[in-house]
């Protein structure tokens, strides 16, 4: 793999796989968000991704119990024990999610020349294919990720990099497509291959889709200051958790980074449980019930069969918003 996100500011080291420990136990007691590239010699790479200091995976994948990880596993990975060449990434949690992606993904299913000014045309076009999309947009100054999700969804994680800026979420396409240099490549990953990255991220975007559409019908209901309410006590519970989650009037801002899917449900299922808290108590328990089921009913394939399959509501509302076969 060539150089992770070379526009990034990153720490750069030459390390051996001891010395390499000392940065990755640097990153975890400072709380670090971001990724860390060894690559030896030969060009074998050895990548950790961490969140707020948690080394959640590795790439190649080394075992399930990274704690127990040491530099002996870490020298057999690069080759021996000689020194790597190391980058320490520091990453909003969107970047790093869109990164892992790129990362997990492996080949890629298209690739061709771009031209700036065509880029809208080109993500219309690459929108129909069949399943998810990770693109991948590169110029010499700059480059850039974005999914398109399954089903003609709209595009909401994009992450633009430059030298000197970082820009994540919409804004960011805003960047992408102002970006003064008129050449670079364009590259697409399909998600159709099962990665845990893209289990993750379909995962996130079905929680996303499901809170969202909870919020507006709550605000149809109440007005904005009750919804805020609710952005409020998320606010409390994640900044006491260590959640990256933020909610905004209606808008979800969701990019937990978990070591496993169970552990991301977890979160998403307490964020719901808060959501039908303040719900029930202003609406009622039957309401809020059918403004559930009803909800989760029009939540498009395969993102309502996620929500189900990972028990993100409890099996009584889960069951009612099945669809009728």
């Amino acid at each position: 793999m060539q150089m992770l996100l070379r526009q990034v500011n990153a720490e750069e080291y030459t390390a051996n796989p001891v010395e390499l420990q000392v940065i990755v136990q640097k990153c975890q007691q400072n709380g670090t968000t971001g990724i860390i590239q060894a690559t030896s010699s030969t060009g074998r790479q050895l990548l950790f991704q961490l969140s707020r200091g948690q080394v959640n995976r590795l790439h190649p994948p080394m075992g399930s119990n990274l704690n127990t990880l040491d530099p002996a596993d870490w020298a057999g990975a690069l080759d021996g024990g000689l020194p790597a060449s190391v980058r320490v990434l520091a990453l909003p949690p969107l970047v790093l999610r869109l990164a892992w992606m790129l990362v997990e993904n492996g080949a890629p299913s298209e690739t061709q020349a771009l031209q700036t000014p065509a880029i809208a045309a080109l993500v219309e076009t690459w929108r129909r294919r069949p399943g998810p999309s990770l693109v991948q947009l590169a110029w010499e100054n700059a480059e850039a990720m974005l999914v398109l999700p399954e089903g003609g969804q709209p595009v909401r994680d994009v992450a633009f990099i430059s030298s000197d800026n970082i820009e994540s979420g919409l804004a960011a396409y805003g960047q992408i497509l102002s970006w003064a240099e008129k050449e670079g490549s364009a590259t697409r990953f399909s998600g159709e291959n099962g990665t845990p990255a893209w289990a993750d991220y379909s995962l996130h975007y079905a929680f996303t889709l499901l809170a969202e559409r909870l919020l507006e019908r709550y605000e149809q209901f109440t007005g904005r200051i009750l919804v805020n309410a609710i952005g409020r006590d998320i606010a409390i519970s994640a900044e006491r958790e260590g959640w990256d989650i933020s909610i905004r009037t209606t808008v979800v801002d969701a990019q937990v980074l978990s070591r496993t899917l169970e552990e991301a449900a977890g979160i998403y299922r307490e964020v719901l449980a808060t959501i039908r808290h303040h719900m029930t108590v202003v609406l009622g328990g039957k309401l809020v019930e059918t403004i559930f089921s009803e909800t989760l009913e029009d939540i498009e394939s395969p993102y309502g069969e996620l929500v189900q399959a990972h028990k993100l509501l409890p099996e009584d509302l889960a069951a009612s918003g099945q669809r009728l076969e």
